[in-house]
């Protein structure tokens, strides 16, 4: 990849010479326009270098076109308009290398690097459109299976540029094509990976029809939601809506009531509790929904299901505790301003014997370890009651 690191000018420069060019081409500052090459010099390199090596060149050629040095750019370009005479027809040739070298690029550590690709590919996309989408969208499909997790991460990144330039027709012809890749890429092990198909999902959530019902999130979301249910998917699964949610933390409206659904699944309970800081603001308008269900399974009055097989006595135990760590974690998730939502949902428990004993070990374990200014709300979280236990009397000391 020396071509793209400094200093890069010289390394251009060298091209028209092995053409047999003089390099002295006038540049009118309109790049679309081809320059004064013949087909001798596409001839004279391909004889000096060979077919692979030439295509190579031609596609370092063509990403330092988009290089973050100003004048790097214009010598790449002079150099382009010298020895390329149809730059559609040469791209065709170079494609999958140009796209092997985006991908690594984009997947590097450099930012000059990241950038001139992430702009080479932008541009690619906005010039030549349907000429190259049909070719680019199969390369980064079959990247995203590769061993390396970086080539993975580049193609992602890749993706995402390439669904940020295409109009709104183009994404939503693809998006049969992109939907399983980023669906893939979003329940990846590596986090870089994963972080970098969120970014791509986020582009596609704002082009297929955006608000929750919009075709991104159910062409992804619901196979997320499914793989939950199995405990060899738990993880991935829920790993993908983390990241998801912390791109659109607004798909939380679909996803809580799809978690909350009869009957409460054991994993379910668990990933509302992963997923609750992740929902941000959106949180407070499912406290309504929240915490009956999951102060209900933590009192032992709401049944807890599980698709893959449990002893039915352990069940019933994991299901208890993983309901009270659950409903601790959405609490403590709830920002300042949603605390007038939270304490009327948690006084109102106390006063349900189906969710009492759960309400008052949430709000003992909120009061202690909240961060958030709530004294204005102790009041009203003060009971005096005859309580069945002890939890209600921890719940009187706040």
């Amino acid at each position: 990849m020396a071509a793209l690191s400094c200093p890069r000018t010289p390394s251009v420069s060298l091209t028209p010479q092995v053409a047999g060019a003089s390099g002295n081409v006038v540049l009118d500052g309109h790049e679309d326009e081809e320059g004064v090459a013949e087909e001798s010099y596409g001839e004279a390199i391909i004889a000096a270098l060979g077919m692979a090596r030439r295509n190579e060149v031609l596609a370092r050629l063509y990403v330092i076109r988009t290089d973050v040095q100003y004048t790097v750019r214009q010598e790449a370009l002079h150099v382009w308009k010298t020895v390329v005479v149809n730059t559609p027809k040469t791209l065709g040739q170079i494609l999958p290398d140009l796209m092997q070298l985006v991908i690594e690029s984009l997947a590097d550590d450099g930012e000059d690097r990241q950038h001139a690709a992430a702009r080479c590919l932008g541009e690619l996309v906005r010039k030549m459109g349907e000429r190259v989408l049909a070719r680019i969208i199969p390369i980064l499909r079959e990247g995203v299976a590769s061993p390396s997790a970086a080539t993975r991460q580049g193609v992602c990144l890749g993706l995402k540029e390439v669904l940020d330039n295409m109009g709104r027709h183009q994404l939503q012809e693809h998006l049969a094509e992109v939907l399983p890749t980023v669906q893939s890429a979003l329940t990846d092990a590596d986090a870089h990976v994963r972080e970098a198909a969120g970014a791509a999902f986020g582009i596609l959530f704002k082009g297929s029809g955006g608000a929750g019902g919009g075709s991104a999130v159910d062409g992804v979301v619901p196979a997320m939601l499914a793989g939950l249910e199995h405990d060899k998917r738990y993880h991935e699964s829920l790993e993908g809506l983390r990241v998801i949610l912390m791109v659109r933390p607004q798909i939380f409206h679909f996803v809580c009531p799809k978690l909350l659904h009869r009957p409460l699944l054991l994993n379910n309970v668990r990933a509302i509790g992963e997923l609750a800081e992740a929902a941000g603001t959106h949180l407070n308008n499912h406290l309504d929904e929240l915490l009956p269900a999951l102060l209900g399974a933590a009192s032992g009055s709401r049944a807890v299901a599980a698709a893959d097989g449990h002893d039915e006595a352990d069940l019933a135990s994991a299901g208890r505790a993983a309901a009270s760590a659950a409903v601790v974690a959405v609490a403590l998730a709830v920002d300042e301003e949603g605390l007038h939502l939270l304490v009327p949902e948690m006084v109102k428990a106390l006063d349900d014997p189906a969710t009492r004993n759960g309400a008052a070990q949430l709000i003992s374990a909120f009061a202690a370890a909240s961060k958030h200014e709530f004294q204005e709300h102790v009041p009203q979280l003060i009971q005096v009651r005859k309580g069945p236990g002890g939890g209600c009397w921890r719940a009187q000391r706040v």
